[in-house]
């Protein structure tokens, strides 16, 4: 089992994996606003890390089962959890 503990985490997970096997718009576009959130402008940054938190919750229903055995196979693990504030929202 692999556990992600917040949002970086599993960004950096899934920079692990690297392209996924069938692509999903929900996914490129957290990595996206992950990536881009050092950059920009300061004055929207609490609003691109709102959209990514809120991202990142969304992600169980807005991966699919194909993505999520992917995801599993890739780091070799049975199941993932994500969590946030050491609450577990997500598993699969």
């Amino acid at each position: 089992m692999r556990v992600f503990e917040n949002m970086t985490e599993f960004y950096v997970g899934l920079e692990e994996i690297g392209y996924m096997n069938e692509y999903n718009e929900h996914v490129s576009h957290f990595r996206n606003i992950m990536m881009g959130l050092g950059g920009g402008c300061g004055c929207t940054r609490n609003k691109r890390l709102g959209l990514a938190q809120n991202m990142y919750y969304q992600m169980c229903s807005k991966l699919t089962d194909e993505n999520k055995e992917y995801i599993k196979k890739k780091l070799e693990v049975d199941k993932i959890e994500l969590k946030n504030m050491g609450e577990t929202f997500c598993s699969f």
